[in-house]
């Protein structure tokens, strides 16, 4: 698409979206795997090379199919290899940018009169004997892969979760939050079905909550109910899932980013004075600062849960400024080893295995205004004498950058409790 603005097209672009006919079937079984399905016989003629053998009442037979079969634990990665041999072939014979889901395939076009779509259809079916069926072979500006709405224009691309997906998952979510268990296999169909959304829209942002039920999924002996972090995990997904609509998209523009580097921020926290936290622009040389003293301070509250405080507060005050500025990425430095470890598995641990219930409500509301917002953030290790955060935290002006010029925001209250509306954030005067 960046390649059609640069050579000056004025037309919007399109999409085509067609799925293999009958996938697995179509792709022959390596002689090196052999599959071998034990069957009991019922008493029945099977014929073999052409001749017909009577197999009595109760004695065993193999069955070796010569092609991958659907729900087979091989048959997915036996698959994507050759539909990745069809995106490149594509994309080298007709310049069109392709790409798959297993057996779903998407390729951009250009809109204006353009035969693309026919030719790709010719190619696949006469040249490539790529079996289609008609009525799944779409083409258009605005369509439905995945269960994601693909809205294509000259600016970019628009990625919104359907109403009819959405509505399903927040019932199926409640459903097992009701029921209070979680099965194995419903574990691995969600986490499948959740972290297409995840990739699709906010990347990194719901990993965190993704891991429980993907533990879940993976433990052969664990107990139906749900346990704290599971319940935890499906909380999360129920409240992004019902956020407004318009907050469950993604843009992807078709020009260059207007702002390519990414944004760093520092967040520190003391018992000497509270919370400090520094925000700097590369491209603008701006930087933003801010001090908030804690007025239990002293010892009463565990530094650790302040560190993971200072680093929500951060993200709450800074991240609309970076969304107003045009910033996509931001690099975030901690210099406490166990806050950090928190904050990446969005939740946090004792230890001797307890949670920590005064620091879970912050992660999951930090994450879940990130993931609303749409922002893209890493966390990162920093030692303290590197924290710019450091002396805010202590009540002091931080030390400015070379050719930065630093503003304290004043009157940054500290993380409040969540209401019914959403995550608690901080109050900015």
């Amino acid at each position: 698409m960046r390649g059609a603005r640069s050579r000056g097209s004025t037309g919007g672009f399109a999409c085509v979206v067609f799925e293999h006919h009958q996938a697995y079937r179509r792709v022959k079984r390596s002689r090196r795997f052999r599959c071998l399905i034990p069957i009991i016989s019922p008493g029945a003629a099977l014929v073999v090379d052409g001749r017909q053998h009577h197999v009595p009442t109760g004695r065993m037979v193999y069955f070796e199919p010569g092609r991958l079969l659907f729900g087979e634990a091989g048959a997915v990665p036996g698959y994507c290899l050759p539909a990745r041999t069809v995106t490149a072939i594509v994309a080298k014979v007709l310049h069109l940018p392709p790409g798959h889901y297993i057996d779903d395939f998407i390729a951009a076009i250009l809109a204006d009169g353009s035969t693309a779509a026919a030719d790709l259809w010719e190619f696949l079916v006469e040249v490539l004997r790529f079996k289609l069926q008609p009525a799944k072979f779409n083409h258009g500006t605005a369509l439905l892969y995945l269960g994601m709405e693909l809205r294509f224009s000259h600016d970019g691309i628009l990625f919104v979760i359907s109403e009819n997906r959405r509505r399903k998952y927040v019932a199926l979510l409640q459903r097992y939050l009701d029921r209070d268990e979680l099965l194995r296999p419903q574990a691995a169909q969600l986490a499948g079905r959740l972290n297409w959304a995840c990739n699709a829209l906010f990347g990194r942002c719901g990993g965190a909550f993704l891991s429980p039920i993907l533990a879940r999924a993976s433990h052969r002996e664990a107990r139906p109910a749900l346990n704290r972090d599971l319940r935890g995990a499906l909380q999360w997904w129920q409240r992004w899932l019902s956020a407004p609509r318009g907050d469950l998209s993604r843009f992807v523009p078709s020009a260059p980013r207007r702002v390519a580097v990414p944004a760093i921020s520092y967040s520190d926290a003391s018992t000497d004075f509270g919370l400090g936290g520094v925000l700097l622009l590369p491209t603008t040389r701006e930087g933003f600062w801010f001090r908030t003293r804690v007025p239990a301070a002293g010892g009463a509250e565990p530094i650790d849960r302040l560190e993971v405080e200072a680093a929500a507060v951060v993200d709450a005050l800074f991240g609309p400024l970076l969304a107003e500025r045009g910033y996509i990425d931001e690099v975030s430095f901690v210099d406490n080893n166990a806050s950090l470890a928190w904050i990446c598995k969005g939740r946090a641990r004792t230890k001797d295995g307890r949670p920590r219930l005064d620091v879970d409500p912050m992660l999951s509301g930090m994450w879940l205004q990130m993931a609303i917002r749409g922002g893209f953030k890493w966390f990162e290790r920093v030692s303290s004498a590197s924290n710019l955060a450091d002396r805010p935290s202590r009540g002091l002006a931080p030390e400015c950058p070379c050719g930065y010029r630093l503003r304290e925001v004043v009157d940054v209250r500290r993380w409040g409790a969540p209401d019914g509306t959403g995550p608690g954030r901080p109050w900015v005067a």
